[in-house]
């Protein structure tokens, strides 16, 4: 990103980047929070086909299946709240 900023974008350009990983984990996560104008992508394989997906739902599923039924019957409230406060 830092090469294709200083040589091939134009004044004031901006620079994204995209890592696709089979996984991941939390060093990618840390290194993510770090870094700006950067996604991640899961990849897996499903009938010879390839599959991208979101890192960020990837991420929020893996930790809502660690939570006790309470913990993700909270967690929804959470979020139903923060919809209708939206709206």
């Amino acid at each position: 990103m830092g090469w294709v900023k200083e040589n091939l974008a134009r004044e004031n350009g901006k620079v994204e980047g995209l890592i696709i990983s089979k996984s991941m984990d939390e060093n990618i996560r840390y290194a993510l929070v770090c870094i700006s104008n950067i996604e991640l992508k899961l990849y897996k394989f499903e009938n010879d086909k390839l599959i991208l997906i979101d890192s960020k739902d990837a991420y929020i599923k893996a930790h809502f299946e660690k939570l006790t039924p309470e913990q993700k019957e909270e967690f929804i409230r959470g979020i139903l709240r923060q919809i209708r406060d939206n709206e």
